[in-house]
């Protein structure tokens, strides 16, 4: 998945992970707000796969639009095709296997 996005995008941590920048961050937590229970206020968080194909969508139509991640948070698409795709039966787990390779 990272080979595709820019490595602007994110740090390598000495640990081996990898930390985002705040244009990929803020689109994701923005997402992640559909699986917010509004009556008990806590989080259902969605698989791996299903997270993937969030961030696959995001990076189709925000990312890849202005290859840019300092305007990606500010892409209005970054946020509302995701969140629209998550009221419906989008396939996100095939969509992430589909644009990450």
């Amino acid at each position: 998945m990272l080979k595709q996005i820019k490595e602007d995008s994110y740090l390598l941590l000495d640990n081996g992970n990898f930390k985002l920048k705040d244009g990929w961050v803020l689109p994701i937590i923005s997402s992640l707000s559909y699986f917010v229970n509004s009556s008990n206020h806590k989080v259902k968080m969605p698989s791996v796969d299903k997270l993937r194909g969030i961030i696959a969508v995001i990076f189709q139509n925000g990312y890849a639009q202005e290859k840019n991640v300092q305007l990606l948070g500010k892409n209005k698409n970054s946020y509302e095709v995701t969140l629209e795709f998550l009221g419906t039966n989008f396939d996100f787990i095939s969509k992430g296997k589909t644009v990450f390779k």
